[in-house]
């Protein structure tokens, strides 16, 4: 925000001069309202001649609205973000940061310059949960401590959700003790803000639909597709466990063991960025030992180091965080270079990013390394036409200069062509894909593919991959085969 410190009564400019302030009454304290914050203010708006479009002190009913989310004129978002509790500032907005050339007739006609007088008289913070901000929470009744619930813990909670702008309540519970890693009961929004909550503390939480019931819903709840929710709830009490760092070895192994297998698990469902907290969890819990007690031991942490990041890989592919998916594959070839599951999941974050010739090779490799490997040939069948593609239109710009300079060769383009045609004939009508798991997209139309998460071609409904070639790619793309 924009601090008014050694302002005495002047004329406050900012937004390069379009948005002026004075302050009338000084606020208390140095904390000022952040984005997600739900204001309270009282404000009295007019033109320039002094005529008086909008009070909410003439209705006593002051104005609550969250900052920063458009719900209200531009000018407001920024003019409350840099006033304090108690304050009272005249504003003076441009047009631009307004209603601009089309007013809002017919008290506010087009491109007309507004004053506003604007008491905040509080706020309460949203604190984000997640990075991305889609869940957010407000404190009503601050916690005790610093501890936070385990992964595992047991927790008692009481909690009471609605979907936004709906009074009806679909679920309350009153003190009830349930395992925090219960993915049936929260949804994922839910889990994660309890896993920031103190004990005793009372929160109100907002949840988009992507981390409450998605697309689909809940038809016993009542929530509707792509629902927003929220949630009061209160953190009674929790199990207190010990922390990893406190905890031998074996515990340690032990505790990332069960760590990824719920990573596994999330996945599974769907939920791919909780799947990939889980899974960096439990790398965590191992990735600084370096003296082991027995040799077992040394092979298990460096087992769990692989799976971890070739897991984070296959749910930075799900969530399309593509760069990330290839540092993870990145950490796996450190640790084993030959590791077919890396090259593959490499491969297709390099064919997303159109680095068309490096997943070519990540591909090739896949191949080296499993000859039997039916699952990679699709992509680089895809992959191949795009560098052909690419060639043709090279030779149209600049005539015969790339004949000699191929990026793929014909005979390679053809072959893969040519098996391509042989599955076609020996393919069947089944398919051994997960049934949670839906088709998407991997490449664009015009590659003249579209091919599962598992990398089963899918172009066509009626024409199936056998049973072997399915469990393949079944075994390379399931994070819950590592």
């Amino acid at each position: 925000g924009v601090d008014d410190d050694g302002i005495d009564g002047g004329i406050l400019a900012f937004e390069t001069g379009k948005i002026k302030k004075k302050i009338l009454t000084r606020g208390k304290g140095h904390e000022q309202p952040e984005v997600g914050s739900e204001v309270t203010v009282h404000y009295v708006g007019t033109l320039p001649d002094g005529t008086k479009f909008d009070s909410s002190r003439d209705r006593d009913d002051p104005l609550k609205f969250e900052l920063g989310r458009g719900r209200v004129i531009q000018g407001w978002d920024l003019a409350l973000a840099t006033m304090k509790k108690g304050e009272v500032s005249r504003f003076i907005i441009d047009p631009e940061y307004a209603y601009g050339s089309e007013g809002s007739p017919p008290k506010i006609g087009p491109n007309a310059t507004l004053h506003f007088e604007i008491e905040l008289l509080s706020w309460t913070a949203m604190k984000p949960v997640t990075d991305d901000g889609q869940v957010q929470k407000k404190i009503l009744q601050k916690g005790l401590g610093w501890n936070r619930a385990s992964t595992f813990a047991v927790v008692t909670v009481s909690y009471k959700g609605w979907v936004k702008d709906n009074d009806n309540a679909f679920v309350d519970v009153k003190e009830k003790d349930i395992p925090l890693n219960d993915i049936d009961t929260f949804p994922e929004g839910l889990q994660a803000a309890l896993g920031k909550m103190k004990k005793g503390e009372t929160a109100e939480v907002h949840i988009a639909a992507a981390y409450g019931y998605g697309a689909k819903g809940d038809e016993k709840l009542g929530i509707p597709p792509n629902s927003d929710l929220i949630y009061t709830v209160t953190l009674v009490k929790f199990e207190k466990v010990k922390e990893i760092y406190a905890l031998e070895l074996q515990q340690k192994i032990d505790i990332a063991h069960k760590l990824k297998e719920y990573g596994n698990l999330l996945f599974k469902r769907g939920r791919s960025r909780q799947a990939f907290t889980i899974y960096d969890e439990s790398m965590k819990a191992v990735e600084h030992e370096k003296t082991f007690d027995t040799e077992e031991q040394k092979n298990s942490v460096d087992a769990l180091m692989i799976a971890g990041y070739s897991n984070c890989a296959a749910c930075c592919l799900k969530t399309k965080e593509y760069p990330e998916a290839i540092r993870a594959c990145n950490e796996v070839l450190l640790r084993d270079q030959n590791n077919v599951k890396a090259f593959f999941r490499r491969g297709q974050a390099k064919a997303y990013r159109k680095e068309n010739e490096s997943a070519l090779e990540d591909f090739k490799t896949v191949k080296e390394l499993d000859p039997a490997n039916k699952g990679v040939e699709p992509f680089m069948l895809a992959v191949q036409k795009r560098l052909a593609a690419e060639r043709v239109k090279q030779q149209k710009v600049f005539g015969g200069f790339f004949n000699k300079v191929k990026l793929v060769s014909d005979q390679e383009v053809q072959e893969s062509k040519e098996r391509e045609e042989r599955e076609q004939e020996d393919s069947s009508s089944s398919s051994d894909s997960e049934s949670d798991t839906e088709p998407v997209k991997i490449f664009s139309r015009e590659d003249g593919i579209q091919l599962t998460p598992a990398g089963v071609n899918s172009s066509a409904a009626n024409e199936g991959h056998s049973a072997a070639r399915s469990q393949v790619l079944a075994n390379l793309m399931n994070p819950s085969t590592v």
